[in-house]
């Protein structure tokens, strides 16, 4: 695969000394590009810097030239007429051993594009508490290179037969899933979890919030057992329906995920 770092094309890798390899010290934003055209760029791009700026880390590139480094990676992918997935990732640079951050900084905005065909069809969630969300940790609502908790999670919700983890907090209330974040349709009004349980809210979250009557409450596990129907959203497929969690089927031709899915694709 072909990276582009700080604005120039490799086909190698990371340092062997870069701290988010060995200690997992960075960012990063994915999103969708359709021939060439970032969908919802100001809006990653202003996650990323938010939360560089207060994690600490400094950022190498422009963005102005960060955009232009996607254009090359897209070209040295050959997808500049496709769809492609782009990830942005932002390390804190090559450190010598130890958690103490380098005096010299040297961060590397890495980007790197993948063909990507989004996909529509419903999914399988499991309900997995094994690996809570901690409401105070001051990396929860950042989207950090730190994520084995979220591969822990996904294992368990895949050897359930599931395609989606759904997590909880550490009081035990709905946050998110894995990779996306959750809306519950209860009593004809769609409902999701506040930030404030311990998530990332994600871009498309933010979009449907803005374009859809949603409201944001503390949900406990038995809304999942409540629910007429539910879903999830992130920047790469958008809307996807849940047809199951655990055991429980689900509606999936509820009006109102339709007129979610519709104010997503809305321009």
């Amino acid at each position: 695969m072909s990276l582009v770092i700080n604005g120039r094309v490799t086909e190698g890798g990371l340092p062997p000394d870069d701290r988010a390899f060995f200690l997992g010290d960075g960012l990063f934003a994915t999103m969708l590009a359709q021939a060439g055209r970032l969908l919802h760029w100001r809006r990653h791009w202003a996650r990323l810097t938010t939360s560089a700026a207060a994690l600490g880390f400094s950022l190498p590139r422009k963005e102005a030239q960060a955009q232009a480094d996607v254009r090359l990676a897209l070209a040295a992918a050959g997808l500049l007429q496709e769809t492609a997935a782009v990830r942005l990732t932002l390390t804190r640079g090559r450190g010598s051993r130890g958690f103490w951050p380098p005096d010299l900084h040297s961060p590397l905005l890495v980007v790197t594009a993948a063909p990507y065909r989004p996909a529509k069809s419903p999914l399988r969630a499991a309900l997995v508490t094994d690996y809570p969300r901690n409401p105070r940790s001051p990396l929860v609502c950042h989207k950090t290179t730190s994520a084995l908790e979220l591969v822990l999670a996904q294992r368990a919700a895949r050897a359930r037969g599931a395609d989606l983890a759904l997590l909880v907090n550490t009081a035990g209330r709905l946050t998110e899933g894995a990779y996306a974040n959750l809306f519950l349709v209860l009593k004809g009004e769609i409902f999701t979890p506040p930030p404030s349980e311990g998530l990332l809210p994600g871009v498309a979250r933010s979009i449907l919030l803005e374009r859809l009557p949603v409201v944001e409450k503390s949900l406990t596990a038995d809304c999942l057992q409540q629910a007429e129907a539910a879903f999830v959203s992130n920047a790469l497929f958008g809307v996807r329906t849940l047809a199951m969690v655990d055991d429980r089927p689900l509606r999936v031709d509820h009006p109102l995920v339709g007129v979610a899915r519709r104010a997503w694709e809305r321009e």
